[in-house]
């Protein structure tokens, strides 16, 4: 599908990316092909820390399998909410999922919206295993691999974006989003996944954001509303109890002996418990 492609800059020169069809091209000639998906791969080398940088396929399926059996539906639909709450009158919004993963949550903010309100949507992750599998399960919304430090929009251009369990560059955000623009984050708290955490660990590292949040977007943007989530779910197999485990950070840093204790449970009792972030970016009438 082809999309509006005027908000996409080169991330050689800085100046608007054309769309043809079979690759994007600038007035200076750097050119971006399509892969076979659909997806364009924007990341140049001198923003990668390694060869192949962020998800493994390993762990982009087991997220596909695990989210797709809606576990997280709760997450998504409150996020779903929150977006719907902060759009404004102008349509077609510009709406961009900025460590999309491979895609959860912006497709299923796309089905929310009717096709009556023809938004454009991107998903943005540096993973490009992630990239490849998201554009594999929608032909309607923008894929590119790209970092969150140099993101592949033009300035002013986006109405929202999103941020879910993503690292987040708030001067990067700001450049980004449009004056009235609102940006939606969700990062992880106290008790999240703390059952997973304690099967695998003896002693349980604190996580959650509380106060800090604030303090790295407040440069650039307006607090206007948090919201606390948290819900209970069971995992009843162990393929996706290995899915949860092998999806997540802890995976990296458990032993295998660790890992062994987790992935021999027949059951999990999951705790979910996130905070949602709604910030505007300040300058806003």
């Amino acid at each position: 599908m082809t999309h509006s492609t005027s908000i996409l800059k080169c991330p050689h020169c800085g100046i608007v990316l054309l769309e043809k069809e079979k690759h994007y091209v600038c007035e200076n000639q750097h050119l971006f092909d399509k892969a076979r998906q659909g997806y364009v791969n924007l990341l140049v080398v001198n923003q990668k820390k390694s060869a192949d940088p962020g998800d493994n396929k390993e762990m982009i399926q087991s997220r596909a399998d695990f989210l797709n059996k809606d576990y997280y539906w709760p997450l998504a639909n409150t996020l779903n909410t929150l977006v719907e709450k902060n759009i404004s009158d102008t349509f077609p919004l510009h709406i961009a999922d900025i460590g999309c993963g491979e895609g959860y949550y912006l497709r299923k903010l796309k089905s929310h919206f009717s096709s009556a309100s023809p938004h454009h949507y991107y998903g943005v992750d540096i993973s490009k295993e992630a990239i490849r599998k998201a554009a594999t399960t929608s032909k309607e919304i923008a894929w590119f691999v790209n970092s969150v430090i140099a993101l592949p929009f033009l300035s002013g251009s986006q109405d929202i974006l999103l941020s879910v369990f993503a690292p987040a560059d708030f001067v990067e955000f700001s450049r980004v989003l449009k004056p009235s623009g609102c940006l939606v984050v969700c990062s992880p708290q106290e008790n999240h996944l703390i059952e997973l955490r304690e099967s695998l660990f003896s002693t349980v590292t604190a996580i959650g954001q509380e106060g800090m949040m604030e303090v790295k977007a407040g440069e650039h943007f307006n607090l206007e509303e948090t919201l606390p989530l948290q819900f209970n779910c069971e995992l009843n197999t162990k393929k996706d109890i290995k899915n949860l485990l092998t999806m997540t950070p802890f995976y990296f840093k458990s032993s295998r002996e660790q890992q062994a204790k987790v992935l021999a449970l027949e059951k999990l009792h999951l705790t979910v418990d996130v905070n949602f972030w709604v910030f505007r970016k300040k300058g806003s009438t």
